[in-house]
């Protein structure tokens, strides 16, 4: 079920829409931000105004229409702001400094993080962010938040994991307002597949905003991130895209892992070690 919005709410949603709309373009003019947002020309007037003011947008060029007053282009400056991703894995998490693109600025992975269990995995994990923007050279007032990213069900709400396979610990395990009190910022938390699909879509700039996708990921579980008309659907609860679990026996190995060939040729940890070696992560 939706919930409302206050007028601050609608205000900082609609800014947004015409931020969105502005990243998907090569470049735009207000009319045509009108006729992309549905808004009305005012509310797209003032909203530009502040993405101006606060350098988040600027003008690129201008625009003849025949024998009217040519039209002022606008475009995105992706590195005004910046935004943290996590991305917590079985065997492996993944941090990523990115602009208002969707490029990644930065990153950096770690394997030892998890093996302090939830409450000292998160703590691991904050220290690895902040050591990333140290080490980045980013201005850290150009952050806006972080978002975290899990495999599995979600729960959206509470910004936990569900029953998860490979981390019976973390099941239920606050980590979005453990990671945001770290982190000292806002940080949301989504299925990984609906931020990988919603990636997907940033990246296709405009080629996706008229396209639907279907993002499969296939590991030791399987889920897919889905897109209709350039907008990811995550569904009501956040789990769309949650099909299931697959696990396979990968067979005998000749890499030395220590179980394989006993039925453990699967686990996450054996996996991420063969992706390091292969020079694939």
């Amino acid at each position: 079920m939706r919930t409302g919005a206050n007028f601050p709410g609608i205000g900082n949603f609609n800014e947004k829409v015409v931020l969105h709309a502005i990243r998907q373009s090569r470049g735009i003019s207000q009319t045509e931000l009108v006729a992309r947002t549905g808004l009305a020309t005012q509310t797209v007037s003032v909203i530009v105004n502040q993405l101006l003011a606060k350098g988040e947008a600027r003008v690129s060029g201008v625009q003849s229409v025949g024998r009217g007053r040519p039209r002022t282009i606008l475009e995105l400056v992706p590195g005004a702001r910046l935004s943290i991703g996590i991305h917590v894995d079985p065997s492996v998490v993944t941090t990523v400094i990115l602009d208002l693109a969707g490029q990644v600025i930065a990153s950096a992975h770690s394997q030892e993080v998890l093996a302090e269990g939830p409450e000292g995995a998160t703590a691991a994990t904050a220290t690895l962010v902040h050591e990333l923007i140290k080490d980045s050279g980013v201005e850290a007032d150009r952050i806006l938040g972080g978002c975290l990213a899990t495999p599995g069900a979600v729960d959206s709400r509470n910004g936990c994991m569900l029953q998860p396979l490979w981390m019976p610990a973390w099941d239920r395990f606050p980590l979005r307002d453990r990671m945001a009190a770290h982190l000292g910022m806002p940080v949301d938390f989504v299925k990984d597949t609906l931020a990988a699909v919603t990636g997907e879509t940033w990246l296709r700039a405009d080629a996706a905003d008229d396209t639907s996708m279907v993002f499969m990921y296939i590991g030791t579980g399987t889920g897919v991130g889905v897109s209709i008309n350039g907008e990811a659907a995550g569904g009501s609860s956040g789990n769309g895209g949650e099909i299931g679990r697959l696990l396979v026996n990968l067979g005998e190995s000749d890499t030395g892992d220590a179980f394989a060939g006993r039925g453990m040729d699967n686990d996450p940890a054996i996996l991420v070690r063969r992706a390091i070696q292969s020079g694939t992560l």
